[in-house]
């Protein structure tokens, strides 16, 4: 189960196990998103990653959606989504460093 909700800012810290289609958006790496819809087995879908072009089927249940495990995402407290543009590259240069420290 996820613990994230709609709009909660999350930055991608793995994209291990993604099987890449050519026509699918994925999340990259240490890139922030807002989660768009949390689904009923804990996978969430990304504001920013559109594959609506790839989900012509009209969407009937939670199989039909493209979405990714949470486990691929950490939640980014007290950050809002209006506030996503302008703390966007403060973020990923915290986030550099910590990997160095690290």
């Amino acid at each position: 189960m996820s613990n994230f909700k709609p709009g909660d800012v999350v930055i991608c810290i793995t994209t291990r196990g993604f099987v890449y289609h050519p026509l699918k958006e994925y999340p990259r790496q240490n890139s922030l998103y807002v989660i768009e819809m949390v689904l009923s087995d804990g996978s969430v879908t990304l504001t920013e990653v559109n594959n609506h072009r790839y989900d012509k089927q009209p969407i009937v249940s939670d199989k039909d959606i493209i979405a990714f495990w949470s486990w691929h995402f950490k939640k980014l407290v007290g950050l809002k989504p209006k506030a996503l543009q302008s703390k966007k590259e403060e973020i990923e240069q915290l986030v550099t460093v910590e990997k160095q420290i690290l």
